[in-house]
């Protein structure tokens, strides 16, 4: 079926929408009318609740705007080279250049067009690069993914895209305002079916786009520049999870595109990411409802496409920028960088970093020896005599964190500590590594892998005189010991949040109960909370309306729920067992304390549970009553 066709069927069932809303919604009222009765009445309430949805989200869908892109702005002034190539791309692909290129801060290139009269009226277009891409492809690559996205102007793809972006947003909402029933089921089938039509559209398109790029940019650039970003995201992800966490550790802003290239460039990434190309290609699956065809798809059609020659330029794709060197730093810090204090080399953001994590890791070392009484100091050389008497469960016991061994956390956390002691004493420093994060190298260049030298140890009683010796030899003296900051000794004071239960009601009030990790927390509920589901419920969005309610509720933190008026926190120590029954219609939650009366919540029909605050409160019940 051709894309254009394809294209014209999802429209068509994107107009008809609000008819099929409509008819379904009036023919509920008219049945309900002619039946008569409580059941007649309660079918045209259903239906009423369909025609005031599709309303609501009609409405509400007719005032949402295709957002404009936000970030820095790529003028034809100050990057006349990008513009240039662009513009080329443009001609060749027969279409009209974008009005506006904004670089973005994903790993993604996309365009729009916000269009009038339904599509048939051109208007502005825009151009979004993601600034990893100036990083992660060559210039040729980039050429590729321009042309690709420019391939959409040229073919109309954009014309129609506010058009179907309103109206398929309309049908979203009016389907999610509504609760469970025969008529969501119905709405919900249309829109699978819209769907199921509008994906398959978006995918030729995908593939016409494919075409253009490379007519325009060359076969090989394109096949290059797919299987590149099928890896950047990725990419782009590990390199902040391991080297741009740092920056913020050190309070130093870093040139960070020169150091995700430098990640992408080193043997072992590289490496990685060859494979990863094809786990990518193997597990990618091919739906019905995907809105792009699988790599190996899009890959294959590429091969198939004849192309003229094209020559190769295998610079950074930031080469296309004027002043690369102060105009892609000035680029990071309006997206990504800002307010992360003085720039600085990734060399030097390494060794802040680093020393931060190994003193961090011996000042819990210090802690948990006087904590646990093994010591009066908190010093290396009591950790060793612990060690000798086998006390490494006593020493592990105040810093355990999950899935590690006690064996593992005294190893780690006295490796750190001796980091700590040579780094502090000149003999040793932290270098830069982007296979790694970081190497630890003593002061004569020698690697030094501080693991290996308390690992055994730890393990084995028998050989911490050996342990001693070493230290020794390396200059770490016995009373060394590095304590924690004192803001890093406050705890975090927010608990896990299990889950809510929303709505109960306590004795005549409304309640809402948070259950936390550690206890439950009681917040008022307002009376005008229960008119609103009620009214909620004659719409069929009383469900839609409370996850709402609830999500913005969690979102303001346990702190700020704290302070609100009439707030109660019961701590999990003071209860002393509970339940959950039933007396005829009503469900009840009843906590019990070892000093007072219990509370005992109605639960109503209002009453939701969301997460596990319903079994993480039976299993802490049933605890209770077994001891």
């Amino acid at each position: 079926m051709h894309a254009a066709f394809r294209a014209g069927l999802s429209v068509t069932l994107l107009l008809a929408f609000p008819f099929v809303g409509v008819g379904v919604g009036a023919g509920g009222v008219a049945a309900g009318v002619a039946l008569g009765g409580r059941p007649g009445a309660q079918i045209a309430l259903i239906g009423l609740g369909v025609l005031i949805a599709l309303g609501f989200a009609l409405v509400s869908a007719l005032n949402t705007r295709l957002a404009v892109p936000s970030g820095p702005k790529l003028t034809r002034r100050d990057q006349p080279e990008l513009w240039h190539a662009v513009a080329e791309l443009a001609e060749l692909a027969g279409t009209r250049p974008p009005d506006e290129i904004t670089l973005i801060g994903e790993v993604n290139a996309a365009v729009r067009e916000d269009t009038k009269l339904l599509g048939l009226r051109a208007g502005k277009r825009y151009l979004m690069i993601g600034l990893p891409l100036l990083a992660g492809l060559t210039v040729a690559e980039l050429r590729a993914v321009l042309a690709h996205e420019l391939g959409h102007y040229g073919r109309g793809h954009t014309r129609l895209a506010a058009v179907t972006y309103r109206g398929a947003e309309a049908l979203e909402r009016t389907v999610d305002r509504l609760d469970r029933g025969p008529v969501r089921w119905v709405l919900d089938r249309y829109a699978r079916l819209y769907a199921l039509v509008a994906k398959a559209a978006t995918r030729a398109q995908e593939l016409q786009a494919d075409r253009v790029m490379v007519a325009t940019a060359g076969r090989d650039a394109a096949a290059n520049a797919l299987r590149a970003i099928s890896t950047l995201g990725p990419a782009w992800e590990a390199f902040n999870r391991r080297y741009a966490r740092l920056a913020i550790q050190a309070d130093r802003t870093p040139d960070l595109l020169l150091g995700f290239h430098s990640f992408l460039v080193h043997p072992a990434q590289r490496d990685w990411l060859a494979d990863l190309v094809e786990q990518v290609l193997d597990s990618q699956p091919e739906s019905a409802f995907d809105s792009h065809p699988s790599m190996r798809r899009r890959l294959a059609a590429i091969a198939e496409v004849e192309e003229q020659a094209f020559e190769a330029d295998a610079r950074p794709a930031w080469a296309l920028l004027t002043d690369p060197r102060t105009t892609v730093p000035a680029l990071e810090s309006e997206l990504i960088a800002r307010e992360l204090g003085p720039r600085a080399s990734w060399a030097d953001i390494v060794r802040l970093a680093a020393a931060a994590e190994a003193r961090h890791g011996a000042g819990l070392l210090a802690k948990a020896v006087l904590d646990s009484g093994l010591g009066r100091t908190g010093a290396i050389g009591e950790v060793v005599q612990a060690l000798r008497r086998g006390q490494v469960a006593e020493l592990a016991e105040p810093v355990r964190w999950p899935g590690a061994t006690d064996e593992e956390v005294v190893a780690e956390l006295l490796a750190d500590t001796v980091v700590t002691a040579l780094l502090e004493s000149g003999r040793a420093y932290h270098q830069l590594d982007w296979g790694g994060p970081w190497q630890v190298r003593l002061s004569d260049g020698r690697r030094f892998d501080a693991t290996r030298l308390t690992g055994p140890a730890v393990a084995d009683r028998n050989l911490v005189d050996a342990l001693g010796r070493n230290l020794q030899a390396l200059g770490v003296p016995p009373q060394f010991v590095c304590h924690l900051d004192p803001e890093e000794e406050v705890e975090d004071t927010e608990p896990p949040l299990v889950g809510v239960f929303s709505s109960l009601q306590l004795g005549r009030a409304p309640k809402d109960l948070l259950v936390y990790g550690s206890g439950l927390l009681v917040l008022p509920l307002s009376r005008w909370v229960w008119f609103k589901r009620g009214f909620g419920g004659l719409i069929g969005g009383s469900e839609r309306m409370e996850r709402k309610r609830i999500a913005l509720l969690t979102e303001r933190g346990y702190p700020a729920l704290r302070e609100v008026k009439g707030a109660d926190w019961i701590p999990l120590a003071e209860v002393s067992g509970g339940s959950f029954s039933r007396k005829r219609t009503v469900g009840y939650l009843t906590i019990e304390f070892a000093e007072g009366a219990p509370l005992k919540f109605a639960i109503t029909n209002f009453t939701e549970d969301y997460g596990d605050a319903h079994e993480g409160l039976r299993a802490f019940f049933q605890a209770k009553a077994a001891v």
